[in-house]
């Protein structure tokens, strides 16, 4: 572990891309729940006790959620 971590920390400062192995937790679990749309499987492959925890995590893309918007039942009301 924490030679992975030296490696990404001795990267980020020779590129000057500020990158952190807390960074890849991140992205896999964003990658993880965008493939499974299932917070609690990503929860339990994270290894969180909490979901709020796993929810942090979680970086939802912009245009997915507009995408759900548009699509909900609650956008469609007025159109009845």
């Amino acid at each position: 572990t924490r030679s992975v971590q030296h490696l990404i920390e001795t990267l980020s400062k020779k590129t000057g891309i500020d990158f952190h192995t807390h960074t890849l937790r991140h992205t896999g679990a964003s990658y993880i729940y965008d493939a499974t749309k299932d917070i609690v499987i990503t929860q339990e492959i994270l290894g969180h006790t909490n979901i709020s925890t796993t929810r942090r995590y979680i970086h939802t893309n912009e245009e997915l959620k507009s995408q759900a918007i548009m699509s909900s039942v609650l956008n469609n009301l007025g159109q009845n």
